[in-house]
């Protein structure tokens, strides 16, 4: 998804109600943290540390824990979320440590994580195929597109070979080609992408 369609997105959920308020939060820290589904599934509120500004990841894929950095926009909702939300959803179920809270006070299942999304995507008009894992996929795009290192985005998505990430340069680059074919003043004809392989 492009950074504007993934805008649209964010914007959808109605903030003025507590689930509102909860859906945006997880917006904000799915793009903000590239965290895969069950990584995001299973944060619990001691995972965050406000502090410093990251994320903690218990047993990755791989079983590799690792710390990810918290855009500032995903800090600032999620704050809003755990004072103002997540209080009120806690009351109507058992005591739990997860993050993320369904209308009846349980860990949030990640089949109503994805139905909300696909909800959100439609009614933003965005038509791209994916749910959690677009959002994964876009934010490693757009810190590509913005000139991040791919080794530090190699470790931000956890990946444990450089060739898993390389495909998000495929990507970039090919970006790139479209924009010369279309606005290059030299430019005759295609340009041809080399072959990208990932693990």
């Amino acid at each position: 998804m492009s950074e504007r369609e993934v805008n649209k997105i964010l914007k959808q959920p109605n903030v003025r109600t507590i689930e509102g308020l909860r859906n945006r939060a997880m917006l904000e820290v799915l793009y903000g943290s590239g965290l895969r589904s069950d990584e995001f599934h299973r944060l619990d509120i001691s995972d965050i540390d406000f502090e410093h500004g990251f994320v903690g990841v218990r047993k990755g894929k791989g079983s590799i824990d690792r710390v990810v950095p918290l855009s500032s926009e995903a800090r600032k909702w999620l704050e809003r979320y755990l004072k103002e939300a997540r209080p009120v959803l806690a009351e109507q179920g058992k005591p739990t440590t997860a993050l993320w809270l369904s209308s009846v006070g349980n860990r949030l299942c990640k089949t109503t994580l994805i139905n909300l999304i696909k909800g959100y995507k439609a009614k933003a008009g965005v038509k791209k195929q994916g749910s959690t894992h677009a959002f994964r996929h876009s934010i490693a795009t757009h810190l590509l597109d913005r000139g991040m290192d791919i080794r530090y985005i190699q470790k931000f998505l956890g990946h444990r070979s450089i060739m898993s990430t390389e495909i998000y340069a495929h990507v970039a680059v090919d970006g790139l080609r479209k924009w010369m074919i279309k606005t290059h003043p030299m430019q005759k004809g295609d340009i041809e992408l080399p072959t990208w392989k990932a693990a």
